[in-house]
């Protein structure tokens, strides 16, 4: 059995339900010794939180195919910056 290189909490930014690209990504990662908690589609800050909460994964990864969703992602780095939830 091989060795876990990191925990990944990886899911589609809220507003956007396009997931090839984020279940690529999560498929070559696990196939490289990652362990990937998939958060799904349209995915809020604060379900992004409660991941980062509840796994404390070692990354966060955001997935956007559309350009008016990807503004989304500075939603999830307030949000997980806040006081409550920095440095974990």
């Amino acid at each position: 059995m091989s060795r876990q290189l990191a925990e990944l909490s990886i899911g589609t930014v809220q507003g956007d339900i396009h997931d090839i690209g984020k279940n690529l990504v999560g498929m070559m990662l696990e196939g490289a010794g990652f362990e990937v908690i998939d958060l799904g589609t349209d995915v809020s800050p604060e379900k992004y939180v409660e991941a980062v909460r509840e796994h404390r994964p070692d990354v966060v990864a955001c997935s956007a195919l559309l350009t008016t969703t990807m503004l989304r992602m500075k939603d999830i780095l307030l949000a997980l910056m806040r006081p409550a939830y920095a440095g974990r």
